[in-house]
């Protein structure tokens, strides 16, 4: 709406200049409204770049959870991983002394 009703003032303005109303307060509005124009395109081109550079970052920070949440899933693997080599070192430890006790009482029946 207010773009249209700028449009409609500066329709009016060159109207009135092309009429001969050519007057000090008329060239004023006209460099007024073109002055408001050329900010308001400004502005416009600033909220594209910056929504631009948003998504950018929505983007990013999107990949970079994805990546920590790839990490925390290796990190359980791993410990995973580490919980089993636990469980078989811990296996084999338990064979090992089971085994050198029947070695000591095999030697022990041996001795006797």
């Amino acid at each position: 709406a207010d773009a249209r009703q700028d449009q409609e003032r500066i329709s009016v303005l060159e109207r009135r200049l092309s009429d001969g109303e050519q007057d000090d307060r008329v060239e004023k509005l006209l460099l007024a409204v073109a002055g408001e124009k050329r900010r308001a395109e400004d502005a416009a081109q600033q909220t594209l770049r910056l929504q631009a550079q948003l998504q950018e970052e929505a983007a990013m920070r999107q990949r970079l959870a994805e990546e920590v949440l790839e990490a925390g899933l290796e990190c359980e693997r791993l410990r995973a991983r580490l919980a089993e080599a636990d469980e078989d070192e811990e296996e084999t430890s338990t064979r090992r002394r089971v085994a050198e006790e029947a070695v000591e009482l095999l030697a022990e029946q041996e001795a006797d």
